[in-house]
């Protein structure tokens, strides 16, 4: 049987996925970062979302359209990762490899803090 604890930190990890997801296409305009269609757009992460370091990092999304998603960045890596690092610079993207390869253990506070983070920018304009 789970525990409290266990089913508040799950509920507050579901609530930041759905802010990471809302920022991320706040970030792109909400639309396809490849063809700019605006149609269906999803939230993609750049570093696997099981990076847990990274996994809430606006930084480390990008909009895709479901076919620039799920029929090119997951099945041509590579050419994915050219497009990234040319989307947001060489240096942007080692940075973000360097933590998204970072072992984190989050408490209920770094969780809560993250949250205030996401929320405060999708409040601004």
């Amino acid at each position: 049987m789970k525990s409290k604890k266990t089913d508040n930190r799950k509920r507050i990890e579901n609530q930041l996925d759905d802010l990471w997801r809302r920022a991320v296409l706040k970030r792109w305009g909400n639309k396809c970062a490849v063809c700019h269609k605006s149609e269906g757009v999803q939230s993609a992460h750049i570093f696997s979302r099981k990076n847990k370091s990274v996994r809430w990092d606006i930084l480390n999304g990008i909009s895709l359209c479901p076919r620039h998603h799920l029929f090119w960045a997951h099945k041509e890596p590579i050419e994915f990762a050219k497009f990234v690092e040319e989307k947001i610079g060489k240096e942007e993207l080692e940075k973000l490899s360097y933590k998204a390869h970072q072992t984190v253990h989050y408490s209920t506070d770094d969780l809560l803090e993250i949250k205030r983070k996401l929320e405060e920018f999708l409040k601004e304009n």
